[in-house]
């Protein structure tokens, strides 16, 4: 065999340049019981690839794909889980009715007794809000006073 010739196919193998038939000649050569010394390091390579390409897959392997088949296409109308679903999602949505329109609701029921008692609630909480803007205003002024020191710094 034309030694130059499975160097010159080795080098367009291993540049995945090669065509089916010129890695066919390559496996062919390598199947060889006697290889040159400086050949014999990727015997086992085409050796292992021969090997499985003949393995292939057996009848187990089709009969266990056949069996999913059949069972994805033996679907019950109304599993279990799907009636589950539809009768929670039901109470749900009876619920949310009951709860929005059904359900006697007296808006116009006062809170307070009194006028003034209501009046006084209303100071109580502008004072509070007013409170926190302020604490909000100081906390504000005094950032901007850093930031006025660190801008004469930077200039």
């Amino acid at each position: 065999m034309d030694y130059r010739r499975i160097e010159d196919l080795l080098e367009k193998y291993w540049s995945c340049e090669t065509s089916i038939e010129e890695e066919e000649e390559l496996r062919a050569f390598y199947t060889k019981q006697e290889i040159p010394e400086p050949f014999s390091r990727f015997k086992t390579l085409f050796i292992y690839q021969k090997k499985e390409k003949e393995t292939g897959l057996n009848n187990a392997f089709d009969q266990k794909i056949l069996r999913k088949i059949e069972q994805s296409t033996k679907r019950q109308f109304f599993p279990p889980r799907q009636i589950a679903a539809g009768l929670l999602l039901l109470v749900g949505i009876a619920g949310l009715f009951y709860t929005t329109t059904l359900r006697p609701t007296n808006l116009s029921a006062d809170t307070f007794h009194t006028p003034e008692e209501a009046l006084e609630q209303v100071k109580q909480t502008l004072t509070l809000v007013s409170q926190q803007i302020n604490q909000g205003q100081q906390k504000a002024e005094q950032s901007i006073e850093k930031t006025e020191i660190l801008i004469k710094y930077l200039k």
